[in-house]
């Protein structure tokens, strides 16, 4: 599988960076499809099934059909850099061709909560969901996430300090031990033995 760093070598490299260049500048590029004639076969299957599924699971397992682990294959393929590339280039291509942007979505959106409003047979929550989603356009919400702790359970405090004790108790120990054999230590952030 591939680091986030990968890409092709040779001629395909230098196409590469400058596609990577010119989209990170928002300059437009030309054919991005080009890209695909320097992915491994099962690259292109993976890329091609992940723009119809957006399922990077399910585009691993038809990029790989005989692995034992589909999510994996597809989680590596999907962060690799050069797959990162050529998928975000296609779906702004796509993009641009459904002439479908960040205006018109605001604008249907307005216009199905103006008109859901005016409604005899009002219904507030899809005129709520549509204000929802405009807020979440105009990043008015910010998605939180909660990180929980072993089988979802909540994270235990005591548990924490108790770890830092530990941790700290062991550190002490090793600078302790380096202080007897003459081997310098630097701890950053703490104490030694020798403070």
């Amino acid at each position: 599988m591939y680091s986030r760093d990968s890409l092709p070598n040779g001629p395909g490299r230098k196409i590469f960076l400058e596609f990577e260049e010119k989209f990170h500048k928002g300059m437009p590029i030309k054919n991005p499809e080009i890209l695909l004639e320097y992915l491994s076969e099962r690259e292109r299957v993976f890329v091609r099934e992940y723009m119809k599924s957006l399922d990077a699971t399910k585009a691993g397992a038809v990029a790989y059909p005989n692995t034992k682990h589909p999510a994996q294959a597809g989680w590596n393929l999907a962060n690799s850099r050069k797959i990162t590339l050529v998928v975000d280039l296609l779906k702004h291509e796509a993009a641009k061709k459904s002439n479908i942007s960040k205006d018109t979505i605001v604008q249907r959106v307005l216009k199905i909560v103006n008109d859901c409003e005016k409604q005899e047979t009002y219904n507030p929550n899809a005129a709520l969901r549509g204000l929802e989603l405009l807020a979440k356009i105009s990043g008015m919400f910010v998605e939180k996430h909660e990180i929980s702790g072993k089988d979802g359970d909540a994270i235990k405090y005591e548990k924490v300090e108790e770890d830092a004790r530990d941790f700290t108790r062991a550190i002490a120990g090793l600078a302790e031990r380096a202080g007897t054999t003459g081997i310098p230590l630097k701890v950053v952030g703490g104490t030694t033995s020798e403070s």
